[in-house]
């Protein structure tokens, strides 16, 4: 059974049911019916995302091992997510906390997941070239 589209595929418009057929008392309802959730806004990427995310219980490390993504890629993958819900950030802010925790990075280094650079980019270095002894 295909899937409700989430807008009108030839006016890009608003979707609204007039119709919906229950199985299991072999029912049917007339009416209009709006089909909301923030969710619509969603690709299927990003739904995806969006699962991984909740199964990772929002860990980034784990969803690093499990997407084989960076941290900073997980990041703005997430920043998009939220802009696309229109769940946008405080102004002056991106919405996450000013620094990663710093363990948790230095445990992404120790396995491997993160570069070295990448763990300095993450902790607020602008060149990590810089920053190396």
């Amino acid at each position: 059974m295909p899937e409700l589209p989430a807008q009108c595929p030839i006016t890009g418009g608003p979707v609204i049911v007039t119709r919906f057929y229950s199985p299991d008392g072999d029912v049917t309802f007339d009416g209009r019916f709006e089909v909301k959730s923030p969710f619509l806004a969603l690709d299927q990427n990003q739904i995806e995302f969006v699962l991984t995310f909740i199964q990772c219980e929002g860990k980034f490390n784990r969803m690093q091992e499990e997407l084989n993504l960076s941290y900073p890629t997980l990041r703005s993958r997430l920043k998009e997510i939220i802009q696309a819900l229109g769940l946008e950030a405080p102004s002056g802010t991106d919405g996450f906390d000013a620094e990663p925790d710093r363990m948790d990075v230095l445990a992404q280094v120790e396995s491997g997941r993160l570069s070295v650079d990448e763990a300095l980019i993450s902790l607020g270095s602008r060149d990590p070239q810089r920053n190396r002894a």
